[in-house]
C-alpha cells in the first residue's frame, strides 16, 4: 500500500510453475483452474514477471521514462475509498 501511495511500482518475480503461479491448479473441489496466479501476487504487484531478466528490462524502461503506468497509486486509493464506505465513523488522520 505504501509503495502504491508513493507511486513506486512493485514487481513480482514468480516463475512459471511456482507456488504462486501455476499452469494448472487443482482446487479443493477438484476442478482445474488454468493460468492461476496467487491472489496476493496478482493484487499487490503492479507487474508480474517469470524471471529477473524480464523484470530488469521493464525496470530499465521505467528508469528511461518509457511506459510509466498512470495507474500507479490508484489501487491504494480505491482500497481507501472502499474502507471509508464500509467504516464511515473511522477518521483517517494521515491526510
Amino acid at each position: 500500500m505504501l509503495a502504491d501511495q508513493l507511486k513506486v511500482p512493485t514487481f513480482g518475480i514468480l516463475g512459471q510453475s511456482s507456488e504462486y503461479q501455476k499452469d494448472v491448479l487443482t482446487n479443493l473441489s477438484g476442478q482445474d483452474i488454468e493460468g492461476w496466479t496467487h491472489p496476493f501476487a496478482e493484487g499487490l504487484c503492479d507487474e508480474l514477471f517469470d524471471n529477473v531478466e524480464a523484470a530488469c528490462v521493464r525496470l530499465n524502461q521505467l528508469l528511461e521514462g518509457e511506459g510509466v503506468a498512470s495507474t500507479y497509486g490508484e489501487k491504494s486509493q480505491a482500497a481507501i475509498q472502499y474502507f471509508r464506505s464500509k467504516s464511515p465513523d473511522i477518521v483517517v488522520q494521515y491526510e
